[in-house]
């Protein structure tokens, strides 16, 4: 999809009503998720049939974009509940309504379990290691 269209499809995308100063939450507007998207498709190829996860999804605006750009699969996590109900209204307004994955998840915790996730891998193969001797 070229810029300017998907940019203009952007446009009816609604914002936060109450946006919540304490999640930083604010609108990335449509000319700035356009650059960003367009940048990741000709740039680097990661939009077209590619998986996208969109981190602190909000009201949707680059998940919507990806999907529209192609992307195979779109998951966007939130923490907060309210942007998530705000992101599946924007998301049915499409016809037919866009597939995105919605997931209440704090982000920082998904990293933690990683993290741990990590550690105990780590642990696992140096008891490996003393098992050689």
């Amino acid at each position: 999809m070229k810029p300017k269209r998907l940019e203009s499809e952007l446009q009816d995308v609604g914002t936060f009503s109450h946006p919540k100063q304490n999640l930083e939450q604010y609108a990335t507007t449509p000319a700035l998720a356009t650059k960003v998207l367009h940048l990741a498709a000709v740039e680097f190829g990661d939009i077209e049939d590619k998986s996208v996860i969109d981190l602190g999804v909000g009201t949707g605006v680059l998940a919507i974009g990806a999907k529209l750009m192609g992307a195979g699969h779109v998951l966007g996590l939130d923490v907060d509940m309210d942007a998530l109900s705000e992101c599946k209204e924007n998301l049915e307004m499409y016809e037919p309504e866009l597939e995105v994955e919605l997931v209440l998840m704090d982000v920082i915790e998904l990293i933690r379990r990683y993290d741990d996730y990590d550690e105990q891998e780590s642990d696992e193969s140096d008891d490996d290691d003393d098992d050689d001797d």
